[in-house]
């Protein structure tokens, strides 16, 4: 990606809520202003690659597969859009070719198909010209993965489900030779639109004042959370059933019960974490990083792309309050 903007023009035009005036002369939406950010503020690293593996237990037609991938690329404008810039300024385009390359790959065994997979997540995507890395990896025993790296510009999370389900569906259809039955999936380039237009000039105003005190991230363990390398490891600790009972019988409970079952473990699971960063940290203010899928619509909840959002959470952490006091 090309430098052309400075450090100090990104923290200006990086807002939450608000609108730079280089966000304005951009089309991105907010989440791809903030994506395209921090990877220039990265360069050279893969931090916004997004992969999935996807292990298929039956025998598959390579030939087939590639048809049914091309369909998708055709029907998904997410996966023919490029970032491309001028002056400095972001702008996507939707383009009539995929915005990526698709390889039949024979491995010889499942850890070669691992290795294979870890190396390609490391490749650093010029979104000037590529936005995804699809492979389907023909394994021993009839069985494959179906491997696909995108950038975060333009996707998320349930995009992923979403591409898979067009995928067998048009794998299915084209082995029963019935193509023509297949769906247009609603453009991205729609919602991107969406959202454009239905932006409030009154942000700007409160995300200005919001970030005027230069707010630094907690201390944790009294060590300051900048600067660092790219690279995470997930650690994945089971709740186990009885865990998971109970934790639901106290989402239910008085005092904490919400709106829906699932905001009210939000809530829960939110409030361990803002006490677990108060106790480990020096700070009693500070804000945590909430996600929303942002699909609010059916059409929205069927557009692969990047509809996701991230809302600031401001936490204010009273001496003494207990647990229940805290989620309240």
């Amino acid at each position: 990606m090309t430098d052309a903007v400075t450090e100090a023009q990104l923290a200006a035009g990086s807002n939450p809520g608000g609108q730079s005036d280089l966000e304005a002369r951009s089309n991105l939406t907010r989440s791809q202003f903030l994506i395209w950010t921090g990877q220039k503020l990265a360069p050279g690293t893969p931090i916004y690659n997004m992969g999935w593996r996807f292990d298929l237990p039956v025998a598959v037609d390579p030939g087939i597969f590639e048809r049914a991938f091309a369909h998708v690329a055709e029907a998904c404008d997410s996966l023919r859009t490029i970032i491309t810039e001028a002056d400095g300024v972001p702008r996507q385009e939707v383009l009539s070719r995929p915005a990526g390359d698709f390889a039949v790959v024979a491995l010889a065994s499942q850890a070669e198909a691992l290795r294979w997979i870890e190396a390609r997540m490391r490749r650093v995507f010029d979104v000037r010209t590529q936005t995804f890395d699809s492979a389907l990896l023909m394994l021993p025993g009839e069985r494959s993965i179906w491997f696909l790296n995108q950038h975060h510009l333009v996707t998320d999370a349930a995009s992923g489900s979403l591409l898979f389900g067009e995928a067998a569906r048009a794998y299915e259809a084209f082995s029963q030779g019935s193509g023509a039955r297949l769906n247009e999936l609603p453009a991205f380039a729609e919602s991107v639109e969406a959202e454009r237009r239905g932006r409030d000039p009154a942000d700007a105003d409160f995300w200005a004042q919001r970030n005027a005190a230069g707010a630094l991230p907690p201390r944790l363990y009294q060590a300051l959370g900048l600067g660092g390398g790219q690279s995470a490891r997930r650690i994945v600790l089971p709740l186990g059933l009885e865990r998971s009972r109970r934790l639901r019988a106290l989402a239910e409970s008085a005092g904490f019960q919400s709106l829906t079952p699932q905001q009210s473990l939000f809530n829960i699971f939110a409030t361990a974490l803002a006490a677990f960063v108060a106790r480990v940290s020096a700070d009693r203010e500070f804000a945590l990083g909430v996600m929303t899928h942002g699909r609010v619509s059916p059409d929205a909840r069927r557009t692969p792309g990047l509809h996701a959002e991230l809302f600031p959470l401001d936490v204010a952490l009273p001496e003494g309050a207990s647990f229940r006091a805290l989620n309240g």
